[in-house]
């Protein structure tokens, strides 16, 4: 039987560079909170996409927003995006 973690990572359709690590249910607001991070994968995938090797130095401020709804509940994804060195100037990526 798959964990609510896993189940939210495949209704997301988060791939292989994002994973679900933690969920929680908001019972005064009706919502399922889901905390998502991302994977080594996100790096090799923005590398490529540069065409050298792209790394994370730190996080923005965790955000949120409304997503899909599941059993009549909203759901809203939160996380802190990651800021990337981008060693090609003009190489912009928005992970």
């Amino acid at each position: 039987m798959a964990t609510p973690e896993e189940t939210f990572h495949q209704l997301l359709g988060l791939g292989e560079s994002w994973r679900v690590i933690r969920t929680d249910f908001e019972t005064e607001k009706n919502t399922f909170v889901i905390c998502v991070e991302e994977t080594p994968k996100l790096w090799d995938e923005e590398s490529t996409q540069c065409g050298q090797r792209v790394t994370c130095y730190d996080h923005v401020e965790p955000m949120s927003w409304r997503h899909l709804n599941v059993f009549n509940k909203e759901c809203g994804p939160y996380h802190g995006s990651p800021k990337l060195v981008q060693p090609i100037p003009g190489c912009v990526i928005a992970a």
